[in-house]
């Protein structure tokens, strides 16, 4: 029996946006925190 070949899916790539290169931390604060939320 062969095993199956296995290769990283690409929407599992990116999983943490603090880890990609150039990341810039939010502003802090209340005014940071709703920007967040109408963000997406």
């Amino acid at each position: 029996m062969e095993l199956m070949p296995v290769k990283p899916l690409d929407h599992y790539d990116d999983v943490y946006d603090f880890l990609k290169p150039g990341w810039v931390p939010p502003p802090q604060g209340l005014i940071g925190r709703v920007s967040r939320w109408f963000k997406t």
